[in-house]
């Protein structure tokens, strides 16, 4: 399953927001976001059953970077597979792309929306799986197939510096020394 998978090549290029995208950038606030998976289309099935997304919702660390045109989201979660790299001067996409033993996995990642109470990120997944591979090797699923989720970020705590986001027992924290 895709939670499974820990990225062996990085790939980024530029892909436009359109015309909908609402971002504010200098509002958003680095802090502490409870994170919902909405799953928009998925045709992908491992060892048979259909995929399993973090179970919802679940809190982790957004750091927005305002100097430097950056947004880390989840900075500290227990889900580290979602972690996000998104730039200002990339219009805050990215594109992920890893050759596998029988096939490769392709994903783009886009900013839907970022205001000063939450961001929304759109995630598209392409798998090729070669034919003699059908049937499901752990590392992909069992056929080619694609799919593509919404992760809904809602801001619970802001974490303004000097403070910084820490991780305590998988979970994360403002501290304020």
């Amino acid at each position: 399953m895709i939670l499974k998978l820990v990225p062996t090549l990085f790939a980024f290029s530029l892909f436009g927001c359109d015309e909908s995208t609402t971002v504010d950038f200098d509002s958003a606030e680095t802090g502490i976001y409870e994170i919902h998976s909405v799953v928009q289309n998925d045709t992908c099935t491992w060892d048979g059953a259909t995929e399993v997304f973090p179970d919802a919702p679940w809190r982790s660390g957004v750091f927005v970077d305002k100097a430097e045109g950056v947004l880390n989201a989840p900075f500290f979660s227990k889900n580290a597979y979602h972690r996000l790299d998104l730039l200002v001067d990339e219009n805050f996409a990215s594109h992920f792309f890893a050759e596998r033993n029988c096939g490769s996995e392709s994903r783009e990642t886009q900013l839907l929306e970022l205001t000063s109470e939450r961001l929304v990120t759109r995630r598209t997944y392409d798998w090729i799986v070669a034919p003699e591979c059908e049937g499901g090797l752990g590392a992909l699923p069992d056929a080619t197939c694609a799919s593509t989720f919404d992760e809904v970020m809602y801001l619970e705590e802001a974490c303004i510096a000097p403070c910084e986001i820490q991780e305590m027992a998988n979970e994360p924290i403002c501290v304020c020394n």
